[in-house]
């Protein structure tokens, strides 16, 4: 078209040339008519001077015309075909002078050239030609060396007179060797906005009129280069080009400037044209990027028309397409903003009023870094819209994004409205490639995922509505509205069936949840970002689920809408439920100044079940605080208040609540001088009370756990009020009654930011149950712990982490504890230590404090009773379970000091010490000395909780026991070392269970108990007749001899065994003279229970040895022994007192019959062999004692004849026997010597009393050594009396004297002989002669039988 311009310019020239010949003086103004006229005729059209025409010789010869119109013969357009604002032309002297119109320089001031196409391709220009003037002076050769064009223009005009193209801002020089060329343009032309530097030229028309033509162009901000070769053929009709089009293009949207020694990627552009009036094709399209590691080709067609119905008509295949290389991010990842700049750029590049049609199909592209699938555009673009049919690309990660709807294109800005869908199978590596491209989206989701919606989006807001799609399974609906002005507002409805915070708008939660902290006047978290920096300006959200996940906390049921404008902040409504069944209704609003937040927040919580009351006091704040222990008893609650912010004074805090807990009142206020971030550090007052019906139910409440809950329920209320600052010094006064049960604290805190709450005051209480005190305390011991009063006061004390507690007038049941503890917390357990003094421990005490309660027996029926009356003795061990809960992850240490350590009634130790020692599951007694039985006992103890319930170990040492401490009877000492395990449930099933061993070391023992000898006598006393031989007699006789007896153990060692809950003494056996006894004591340990069992098996006494020595006499032969005496004793350790005993003798009572008989016949042969020794003997003194006698007359005789007068013989008369004197008993001068005693058998022994010579006894001298023992067996009675020297034959018996005489042969008296003549004494003779009786005949006797 330039050329156009060129050929029509040089016509005018050569129109204007011929002007020149009227002379300078001459007023051109008047001939402009001439002029026109002239030139109308050579080019064939109307042309017409609306400016002045000039014309001058000298200095410089030249001719300008202003308002030069060159006419349209169609009309069409409306617009000259040809019109400029001024046309110069400078002429050169010497070709005028040589008759040779030569232009030296030609100016253009403001020319436009306006072209029009008809339906056929022809156009306004056809027409013209140039023909010959009728001025002379009109030359017919014209050289063109300088055409200057100044703000030129080229309008295209189609047949319906629509401007399908406009070329402006022709700024240049066009040459020319004559009016037929050839054309050499060099300039500055601008289209599309934007300016190029183009030439172009042309070579010397053919015969044809076809010309060759070649024409670059370049950006001038752009490094695009074009260039068009080929040929135009038929220019004055139906113009006609064919060639080559090639460049470089610069990326569309890619920066105009690149740093230095950095050259921007170009596109080689190559493509065969062919082009006429009514369009262009553009065939073997070919766009190649080759500076790439990977060579990049988009190939394609493209057909222009611009006829009455524009179109531009384009189709581009590649295979792939590294479009973050096209959006200038080199070989990294093109940000979105540079992603935008290209489309922008395409947008641009083809930008216009006509239609134009673009299908685009990439099978493979490189987007934000990742290799994705292809691109797919179908797109029709009427004017500044541009329908999108079809826009699918395929992203990384399998997603798809699918656009339909209008893109408009507003002056370079661009605005979209239509249809979008965007899905895939991993949204994790969405958002990742996202984000690498600049993008960074607020979801943390990965999945599946699809979304679809109406969307709107230009440079001002951004519009999804009618959106829904999936998240990870999640389904979604809402719409989202973002408009940017001063400030950024963003409206956002969203809905779901399961929204999780953490994946969906996880930094948008945080913030929000940030800004209502501030709201409250609390701090931000620490590590949460500002959430003015997250929120972009005003939001207003509304929030509908189902289910809500914030974080590690589910809701259900949520409604919630908030609202945020400026420095206000909006809750026109907020429900929601936890997961745990917490309702939340929340309702405020509030104005964030900078004294601090200024509004009021209303609230109403309800729980029913304890999850969640353990929600409510989490939400509140309060597990931060005071941690979720206190809380565990909340069961149910309904709390509604009102929280004032900023009213009372700026930044100031107050709440009021009221409601119910666990069926209890709650109500108190709170007032916070400096707000909820300052309640430590600000002056508050706090004021709360609960009232529940029972103490159980109220320490409950408060996180305690109550042990016995049997008691009358009876109202109860705790209260607490706090004035001050809570961070430096306030007063605390709480309270805790019921009628049997009062607990108050008085004292004063300190509960520093970051630190521990540090107490000090005096806490006195008196409560009938001690489990209780404790509950209060945070203390539970287990249910056996129950029904122990206790009373006093204690002064307490915390400094860091430390408790410590001394105690003042404190009892516990009936012991006194006087002392000091320490309590240190150690990081999730607790260590205590301290120094206790009482006057008394029990061990059941000890026990009570890791047992639960023995479970209750069922109703006992009337069977029942008279069992329960007839049962055993109970186990002093409790029966319920180990709970070692109390203890929990507690160590301790304490030092304990007691007057008296109590097993059970009088079993106790006094005076000792011993060390307890604390740990989780585990119970040791250790370092146990004290004073025992008069001697020392020591050793230790311990129970730990194991897989199967709880093993026991103790070792024990008892040290030089007094036996006389434990019987004033009792002798000597004992050592008893003692070593016991068990494992079991409970303390009763240890006992039942344990086993162990020791020993019993016994030192000069004597002990009340039977004995051999007691047995021995007792046997001696029926033998002998003393006692009746019957078995009641018996019993009861060696019953009361058991008083007195007493056992010798004397020095010895006995093993002792532990087994079945019982413990055993070793069976021990002492033997003596009269026997052997047998013993085995055991006691159970469950219920101290103690039974001892003896067998003693005595031998009788041996017969005494005669009371005079016999010859030849042995003992009898031994008997077997007797059958055992069985003693029983039964009672309890600890009332020893108490003990019964009970004995069996009727074995040996019936053997003892027997025994009495043999007995008998033994004493009845030994006396007949004493009395016929006796006999002998009295004999052999008589017959001894007579010859004495006769000696002593004998020698008296002879004496007395020595003195007397000679004999008278009797025949003299003087001899008279009768008449003589009897002459006394002359005692023998030297006595009868004792004779030497039988021979005894090995072993006999002399009994006492028996006569040391065998003189006869003036009286009883025949009575038996035995016959004092009240023996009932009739012994005759046997005396010798002394035969008369005169009066009768020696050695006959029965003589006149009447003594009884023995027949030694039967032991018998033998009877006296009838006298063959009556003695002149004339005694009667009637006596008669008595049978003889033998032993036979008196064994009889005694058995009740023979002769009487």
């Amino acid at each position: 078209m330039n050329n156009g311009l060129l050929y029509f310019g040089g016509l005018l020239v050569v129109v204007l040339a011929a002007l020149f010949a009227v002379p300078n003086f001459v007023d051109w103004n008047g001939y402009r008519g001439v002029f026109e006229e002239e030139a109308s005729k050579v080019l064939g059209r109307d042309v017409r001077v609306g400016g002045s025409v000039n014309l001058k010789l000298l200095p410089v010869p030249y001719v300008r015309f202003e308002k030069v119109r060159i006419a349209n013969l169609t009309g069409q357009t409306g617009e000259p075909f040809v019109r400029a604002e001024s046309f110069t032309m400078w002429l050169s002297g010497p070709a005028i002078l040589r008759g040779v119109l030569e232009a030296s320089q030609i100016e253009l001031d403001k020319p436009v050239l306006t072209l029009a196409v008809d339906d056929a391709g022809g156009g306004n220009w056809t027409n013209i030609e140039l023909k010959a003037g009728d001025m002379p002076f009109v030359p017919h050769d014209v050289a063109l060396r300088s055409v200057r064009l100044t703000e030129g223009a080229v309008a295209i005009y189609n047949a319906a007179a629509e401007r399908v193209a406009l070329i402006d801002g022709i700024d240049g020089e066009l040459s020319a060797d004559g009016l037929k060329g050839p054309f050499r343009f060099k300039g500055s032309v601008s289209w599309a906005g934007a300016a190029h530097d183009v030439k172009f030229a042309t070579d010397v028309p053919s015969a044809d009129g076809a010309f060759a033509l070649k024409v670059s162009a370049r950006g001038d901000d752009s490094p695009t280069v074009y260039m068009l070769d080929g040929h135009v053929s038929d220019l004055s009709n139906k113009p006609t080009f064919k060639g080559r089009w090639t460049g470089k293009i610069a990326i569309p949207g890619s920066e105009t400037t690149t740093p230095p020694g950095k050259a921007p990627p170009l596109l080689d552009l190559v493509s065969d044209v062919t082009a006429d009036p009514l369009g262009a094709k553009f065939e073997k399209l070919a766009l190649s990027l080759d500076d790439t590691a990977a060579p990049q080709t988009i190939t394609g067609s493209a057909v222009a028309t611009w006829t009455a119905s524009p179109r531009l008509d384009i189709s581009l295949q590649s295979k792939w397409l590294d479009i973050d290389r096209l959006a200038g991010a080199g070989q990294g990842s093109a940000s979105f903003e540079k992603l935008k700049q290209l489309t922008g750029g395409l947008m641009q590049s083809v930008a216009g009023d006509s239609t134009a049609t673009a299908k685009i199909s990439l099978e493979q592209v490189k987007v934000g870094g990742e290799n994705a699938g292809g691109l797919s555009i179908d797109a029709v673009r009427q004017g500044n819209v541009t329908h999108l049919k079809t826009f699918k690309v395929s992203l990384p990660g399998g997603s798809r994004l699918d656009l339909a709807g209008d893109l408009k294109n507003n002056a370079g800005k661009f605005s979209f409205a239509g249809n979008a869908f965007i899905g895939g199978s991993s949204f994790g590596r969405l958002k990742a490639w996202a984000e690498k491209s600049g993008v960074p989206i607020d979801f943390n989701a990965d999945g599946s995922y699809s979304a679809a919606g109406k969307l709107e989006v230009d440079d001002t807001h951004f519009a999804l509505t009618d959106a829904s799609g999936d998240l990870s399974g999640r389904a979604l609906a809402g719409e989202l509205k973002i408009l940017r002005g001063d400030r950024q507002q963003t409206d956002l409805t969203l809905q779901a069936a399961d929204l999780d915070t953490r994946e969906v708008f996880p930094k948008i939660a945080a913030a929000l949840g940030s800004e209502f902290r501030r709201s409250l006047g609390l701090q931000k978290l620490e590590g949460a970002e500002d959430p003015r920096a997250v929120l972009p300006g005003d939001v207003r959200l509304r929030l509908i689920a189902s289910r809500l996940t914030d974080g590690d906390t589910t809701y259900r049921d949520v409604d919630v809408s908030f609202t945020i404008e400026n420095r206000e902040i909006k809750l026109p409504v907020a429900r929601l439920t936890t997961q745990s069944g917490l309702s939340i209704e929340l309702e405020g609003r509030v104005e964030t100044r900078d004294s601090g937040p200024a509004g009021t927040f209303a609230f109403d919580l309800t729980g029913a079940t304890p999850e969640a009351m353990r929600d409510l006091v989490s939400k509140a704040g309060l597990v931060a605080v005071l941690g979720e222990e206190r809380f565990k008893g909340l069961k149910d609650g309904k709390i509604a208040g009102l929280i004032r912010l900023g009213l009372r004074a700026p930044g100031a805090t107050d709440v009021t609540f009221d409601g119910t807990l666990n069926g209890a009142h709650l109500n108190g206020t709170a007032e916070f001088d400096g707000g909820l971030a300052g309640w430590r550090s600000r002056p508050s007052r706090i004021r709360t009370a609960l009232d529940a019906p029972s103490l159980s139910s109220l320490l409950k409440t408060l996180g305690r756990a109550p042990v016995g809950e049997a008691q009358a329920a009876q109202p109860a209320r705790a209260s607490i009020v706090t004035v001050g600052i809570i961070g430096a010094d306030a007063d605390v006064r709480a309270d805790v009654s019921s009628s049997d049960f009062k607990l108050s604290f008085n004292g004063h805190s300190q509960w520093p930011d970051n630190a521990n709450l540090a107490l000090g005051g005096t806490l006195d209480f008196k409560a009938a149950q001690f489990t209780d005190a404790l509950a209060a305390a945070g203390v539970s011991l287990p249910s056996g712990a129950e029904n122990v009063a206790a009373r006093g006061s204690l002064d307490i004390g915390r400094t860091g982490p430390d408790w410590t507690i001394a105690t003042r007038g404190f009892s516990v049941g009936t012991s006194t504890l006087a002392g000091n503890v320490t309590v240190k917390p150690d990081a999730d357990a607790m260590r205590i230590d301290g120094k206790l003094e009482t006057d008394r421990v029990a061990f059941q005490s000890l026990l009570a404090a890791v047992t639960d309660a023995r479970p209750a027996p069922p109703a006992s029926t009337p069977s029942d009773a008279a069992d329960d009356a007839a049962a055993d003795a109970q186990p002093i061990w409790p029966e319920g379970l180990f709970n070692f809960a109390a203890l929990g992850n507690t160590n301790g240490t304490l030092n304990i000091a007691f007057k008296s350590l109590e097993l059970s009634g009088g079993l106790a130790a006094h005076d000792g010490r011993m060390t307890l020692t604390l740990a989780p599951g585990k119970l040791v007694l250790s370092d146990l000395s004290a004073v025992a039985a008069g001697g020392q006992l020591s050793g230790n103890a311990g129970l730990e909780k194991v897989s199967n319930g709880v093993a026991f170990t103790s070792t024990l040492k008892l040290d030089q026991a007094k036996l006389a401490t434990i019987s004033a009877a009792g002798k000597g000492t004992a050592t008893i070392d003692l070593h016991a395990e068990a494992r079991a449930q409970s303390p009763a099933g240890l006992v039942a269970v344990m086993t162990g061993g020791g020993t019993a070391r016994l030192a000069d023992v004597e002990v009340p108990g039977p004995s051999t000898s007691t047995v021995a006598q007792l046997v001696d006393d029926v033998l002998g007749g003393k006692l009746q031989n019957e078995q009641r007699a018996i019993s009861a006789g060696f019953a009361g001899a058991l008083n007195s007896s007493k056992m010798t153990l004397g020095n010895r060692e006995l093993a002792l065994s532990i087994s079945d809950g019982s413990i055993k003494l070793e069976k021990f056996v002492l033997d003596s003279a009269d026997g052997q006894a047998e013993g085995n004591v055991t006691a159970d340990l469950a219920t101290l229970g103690m039974n001892a069992a003896f067998q003693l098996t005595s031998v009788v006494r041996p017969l005494p040895p005669p009371a005079i020595p016999l010859a030849n006499w042995t003992p009898p032969p031994p008997k077997g022994t007797l059958p055992a005496v069985v003693v029983l004793y039964d009672g309890q350790l600890d009332n020893l007192a108490g003990v019964t005993v009970k004995t069996d003798v009727a074995n040996l009572q019936r053997e003892l019959v027997v025994r009495q008989m043999e007995r008998n016949v033994e004493e009845l042969e030994q006396s007949r062999r004493v009395d016929e020794e006796r006999v002998r003997l009295e004999k052999e003194r008589r017959k001894k004692l007579a010859a004495e006698r006769a000696a002593a007359l004998e020698a008296a005789k002879k004496k007395q004849m020595e003195r007397l007068p000679p004999v008278i013989p009797e025949s003299a008369g003087t001899g008279n026997s009768s008449a003589q004197p009897a002459l006394p008993d002359v005692p023998s001068a030297t006595p009868a010597q004792p004779q030497p005693p039988a021979a005894a058998s090995p072993g006999a022994t002399a009994q006492p009393g028996a006569p040391s010579d065998q003189q006869a006894e003036p009286r009883d001298a025949a009575k038996p050594a035995d016959a004092g023992t009240g023996n009932t067996v009739l012994t005759p009675n046997i005396s010798i009396e002394p035969i008369a020297p005169e009066g009768g034959s020696a050695g006959d018996p029965n003589t006149a004297t009447g003594a009884v005489v023995i027949d030694p042969v039967t032991g018998l008296p033998i009877p006296k002989p009838e006298p063959a003549v009556r003695p002149s004494t004339g005694r009667s003779t009637g006596a008669q002669r008595q049978p003889r009786r033998t032993s036979s005949d008196e064994v009889m006797k005694s058995l009740g039988g023979g002769f009487q």
